[in-house]
């Protein structure tokens, strides 16, 4: 007779293995994770033997169950997988590793992933560093060993290793890297690095020899390095040496300005405060924020960065709070302004912005700051410990920053509060309802969006951190613990559903300034529109706010839009979002998608009408004039009143472009799943509609037409 828990097991297991639902097998191997990890080992040996005979979605799952077993065959098994012929095994095996015990099967693959590069070799650095903490001389022997045998890429990957691997003899192996002025630039890169971490007298002259040197990225992180140091003398080097490019333009030498600059800084939330009122730091690398948001669309940015900072400028405003900040990554470029590269700004009282260099000197996608892991960790490492105290940490994004800050905090003890939305599980639900989903070709979309590895770190999260905010949503809580797989441990105590809202000062001082002819942003939407065809000047607009990502769904717009005479004959699409002028890799992936079916339909000079990011400020005065219409000296201009708002993402966790937008008066058409549903009034103040289907959003807009009418009798009355 087999007992229940057998039964659950093998049915996990079955799902993991055959089951049509990619969530539904993501579930049932958290299930299995746990029961593993709680002792439950009577099926282990079919887990074995299923690697072999499943598809990548099932080995990716099973490798993470298998993490968790006791010491024995499967440390074999996975060390066999890190030379599986499937990119995306190899790199499961080689995350699953880092929670096994330090073996000398599996170490030389491991360091052959670290030396291919890629995501395989971001998962076997965690391995391989989390081994180092147990077995410091054997990964050090290893590292030594392979150092000689790898390209110069590869070899500068080895030595961020050596950097982070508590082995008596390698200080000294970093200081000699760093001097060789004929190692290769990566390899001293990574030495300098290493050496950062409160450098002691015999590193300083290695370290001043680097910070000399004709290579830009060189010279900043020897700057950097020294910076740690206590030494007065050091100090005044170097403020010499920012001095002598203090008038650059080049974005290392604006990096390097920083750094000194961010030394000396006076910092206010180290300062005063009472002791019993709260310290916080958030987190946020990607995107491009600002105390002002000046581009908040540009890049991996959005409606999170302009979230942050009125949560942060609000937060400090509470009398339980002494100071919040801000961080998020410094950068430069010919097209990035300058204050990218400021490593601090004000936010008003109580609240400030902190910027962190790592990676190259310009922009940098989200999903491009793996490999920097280390370095940012070390960033953030310093910034904590210079910042006095911090009470809590709050983090809200399954990305490198998150992942790289809550190690951080656990390490000094710092409490962390995480908002906790079920992404990636609800795409992944929204994908597999739309039929974009599949079990076949999962590995090809989890190996570009590390969809597994995210849902891992969102599961960890809302198992250990110390505090949980959960957004509103139709089905409260319990339809996060449904998306997860799981009940959220000690929820009573650890969840508080915090509905979010929005800053409509900008919106009121948008309507205060309707009509002014300075306003900017309108005349380039006016101007935008009057270069369509003639035809199409004085209609409404269908507007839509949101960065160029694929998950924002802007070809399903276009094609919703244009595929109806009567919404094409009624609005003109105009979207706001994305850098149009240095694109990133995403951007442009959806700028194609966008131009591929604007070319199928021959819309033409019929639209539709990109303006790119603007100004959070910028983004009130379109959201206005698209409500009210724009005017000129001869009366009505080009843009209608009484337009509508779209968006059609395959959800939105909270949507604070939607939520502007029914502030400023318009129809919205939105996500059904998500937080949305909990306030657009489905037949009301908008459409709620599965907005990855074409047909149904096409519905929706046809119906938030229909709702404008109503719009158009109140102006006429």
């Amino acid at each position: 007779m087999r007992h229940e828990g057998e039964v659950v097991t093998r049915r996990d297991l079955e799902l993991i293995l055959h089951g049509a639902g990619v969530l539904d097998a993501v579930q049932a191997a958290a299930r299995l994770r746990r029961s593993v990890r709680g002792g439950d080992t009577a099926e282990l040996g079919r887990l074995i033997s299923a690697v072999d005979v499943t598809d990548a979605l099932g080995r990716a799952l099973l490798t993470g169950v298998l993490a968790e077993a006791p010491r024995g065959p499967v440390d074999e098994l996975l060390a066999t997988l890190l030379d599986h012929e499937d990119p995306s095994t190899r790199e499961h095996a080689a995350w699953a590793l880092a929670r096994r015990p330090a073996t000398a099967r599996a170490l030389p693959g491991l360091l052959r992933l670290v030396g291919a590069g890629g995501f395989a070799a971001v998962m076997a650095t965690l391995s391989v560093e989390a081994w180092a903490g147990r077995r410091p001389r054997r990964v050090a022997d290893a590292l030594l060993s392979a150092l000689p045998l790898q390209d110069a890429d590869a070899r500068g990957r080895l030595v961020e290793l050596l950097g982070v691997t508590p082995d008596a003899r390698v200080r000294q192996v970093l200081r000699d890297l760093v001097a060789d002025g004929d190692e290769s630039a990566p390899v001293r890169l990574a030495a300098a690095r290493g050496l950062g971490t409160v450098p002691g007298p015999a590193d300083i002259g290695p370290l001043l020899v680097a910070a000399g040197d004709a290579d830009p990225a060189l010279r900043v992180a020897a700057v950097v390095a020294l910076a740690e140091s206590a030494l007065p003398w050091v100090a005044d080097l170097l403020q010499a040496q920012a001095g002598t490019v203090a008038d650059s333009a080049d974005p290392h030498d604006r990096m390097l300005v920083a750094t000194v600059a961010e030394r000396q800084l006076a910092r206010p939330e180290t300062a005063g405060g009472r002791p019993d009122s709260l310290r916080i730091m958030q987190v946020l690398l990607g995107g491009r924020l600002d105390a002002r948001l000046r581009s908040p669309g540009a890049g991996d940015g959005g409606g999170l960065a302009t979230l942050l900072v009125h949560l942060a400028e609000h937060l400090a405003a509470l009398p339980a709070v002494d100071h919040v900040t801000t961080v998020t990554r410094s950068f430069g470029g010919p097209d990035v302004p300058a204050v990218h590269g400021l490593p601090f700004e004000s936010m008003g009282a109580g609240a400030s912005l902190r910027r962190i260099a790592f990676g190259p000197p310009g922009p940098l996608a989200g999903i491009d700051m793996w490999p920097h892991r280390i370095e940012i960790e070390r960033a953030l490492r310093r910034l904590l410990r210079r910042s006095g105290r911090v009470d809590v940490v709050h983090l809200r994004f399954a990305d490198v920053g998150t992942y790289a800050a809550t190690r951080v905090a656990r390490s000094l003890r710092v409490p962390v509060v995480f908002t906790l939305a079920p992404d990636p599980h609800g795409p992944i639900e929204a994908a597999q309802a739309a039929g974009t989903l599949d079990r076949a070709h999962f590995g090809e979309l989890d190996r570009r969006e590390h969809l597994l590895f995210r849902a891992a770190l969102v599961e960890g999260l809302a198992e250990d951190a110390d505090g949980l905010a959960v957004l509103p949503r139709a089905g409260g809580l319990g339809e996060v613990e449904r998306l997860l797989g799981a009940p959220i441990p000690d929820a009573r105590r650890r969840v508080r559903t915090v509905a979010e809202g929005i800053d409509v000062r900008a919106l009121d001082a948008a309507r205060a300034t309707l009509g002014d002819p300075g306003g900017a942003a309108v005349h380039d939407l006016e101007r935008a529109v009057a270069a369509l065809s003639p035809e199409r000047r004085g209609l409404p607009v269908l507007l839509s706010v949101g960065r160029l990502h694929r998950v924002k769904g802007f070809d399903r717009l276009v094609e919703a839009w244009a595929g109806s005479a009567t919404l094409h004959a009624t609005f003109n699409l105009v979207v706001v979002g994305g850098d149009l002028l240095a694109p990133s890799l995403e951007e442009r992936t959806v700028l194609r998608s966008i131009e591929a079916v604007s070319a199928r339909l021959g819309l033409g000079a019929a639209g539709p009408v990109l303006l790119g990011h603007r100004a959070h400020d910028d983004v009130a005065r379109i959201l206005t004039a698209v409500r009210h219409g724009s005017t000129d000296a001869r009366g009505p201009g080009v843009v209608g009143a009484c337009g509508l708002y779209a968006c059609a993402s395959a959800k939105e966790e909270f949507g604070l472009a939607l939520l502007e937008a029914l502030a400023a008066g318009l129809p919205v058409v939105a996500p059904r799943v998500g937080g949305p549903s909990t306030y657009v009034e489905d037949g009301r103040t908008g459409a709620l509609v599965d907005t990855t289907s074409v047909t149904a959003l096409r519905a929706g807009l046809l119906r938030a037409a229909a709702m404008r009418r109503d719009l158009e009798r109140a102006e006429d009355a």
